[in-house]
């Protein structure tokens, strides 16, 4: 099941440029992904490319995607905090634009406000590129 960047933006509190993950591929919470297509309207670009280091907010908002869609809070997304990144490792420091990437996120740990997931990222389906541990928080918000 594919959902285009205007569902995205339902389920994650981002606006425009600085959305940079485009498509849902699976919601199932044990399969889920995330496509990215890295092209020339990201922000974070240079004559290289895009730097691989900002895989870990594609990562990020991978998972605000997930926690919206799994705490059924897509009506009015929250905003959560990126708290920690552990474990990062990527295969080169650039991304070529044109490049497709798979995100795949799994919930290790969710409690009321905070969450702790594995995000690996593919290129060509298959070769593994970058992957993270992440840890969320997002804030109580009392009306």
């Amino acid at each position: 099941m594919t959902d285009n960047l205007t569902s995205i933006e339902c389920f994650i509190p981002h606006r425009g440029d600085i959305v940079l993950v485009k498509s849902i591929e699976n919601k199932a919470k044990e399969n889920f992904t995330i496509r990215v297509l890295i092209d020339d309207k990201y922000i974070i670009k240079d004559k290289k490319g895009v730097p691989s280091y900002s895989i870990f907010e594609m990562m990020a908002q991978s998972v605000a995607v997930f926690n919206s869609i799994h705490n059924d809070s897509h009506d009015q997304p929250k905003v959560g905090l990126l708290v920690a990144i552990r474990n990062f490792k990527v295969e080169e420091p650039y991304l070529e634009i044109g490049t497709n990437l798979k995100i795949k996120v799994s919930s290790i740990l969710m409690d009321a406000n905070t969450g702790s997931f594995l995000c690996h990222a593919y290129m060509d389906e298959e070769r593994e590129f970058a992957s993270a541990r992440l840890t969320t928080f997002v804030p109580s918000v009392d009306r």
